[in-house]
């Protein structure tokens, strides 16, 4: 029976280990895509950020109100998106671990509701005070887009989207 018992310890050991260097290989995958496609999207991300601000300049005279309502969305789209390309560019770039700072999720909260304002346009929103938490920015940030977009997405539309953000 402990001959046994051991014999089959090793052969749980031995499948654990190779399912550890599996997962380090896809965890090493995973990385090296992530490097990858964020640095290919940094020129076009770059091109449209940079171009934004001239259209609206040469434009600015004749545009309508509701133009340049949407040039607004348009830019904070752009600057969600650059933000979670760094976030991409981070994560493949750094050790996570030294990444983790405080944050301020009410500011956070701020910002991500302030990019998906269009979504928002007729919803009823209720921000509580939030304490800071302590992780990786670009993965919290993540975290409370996917939720709010969630909910407008998800939603009834028989009625009036409320939205209430807070801590129980």
């Amino acid at each position: 029976p402990f001959e046994q018992a051991m014999k089959q310890l090793r052969e749980y050991t031995i499948h654990l280990e190779r399912g550890n260097h599996a997962l380090q290989n896809a965890n090493a995958d995973l990385k090296q895509f992530a490097h990858a496609a964020s640095h290919d999207l940094r020129a076009p991300l770059r091109t449209i950020r940079s171009f934004l601000p001239l259209i609206q300049a040469e434009l600015d005279p004749d545009l309508s109100e509701p133009a340049t309502e949407w040039l607004t969305y348009v830019k904070g789209a752009a600057d969600t998106l650059y933000r979670l390309q760094e976030g991409l560019w981070a994560f493949s770039s750094v050790d996570l671990q030294n990444t983790m700072t405080v944050i301020d999720v009410n500011h956070l909260v701020g910002q991500v509701c302030t990019s998906l304002a269009a979504d928002l346009a007729d919803a009823s929103v209720a921000i509580a005070d939030l304490p800071p938490t302590y992780g990786v920015h670009a993965q919290i940030e993540t975290l409370i887009r996917n939720l709010i977009e969630n909910a407008c997405k998800y939603r009834s539309n028989d009625r009036r989207l409320a939205l209430s953000i807070g801590i129980r």
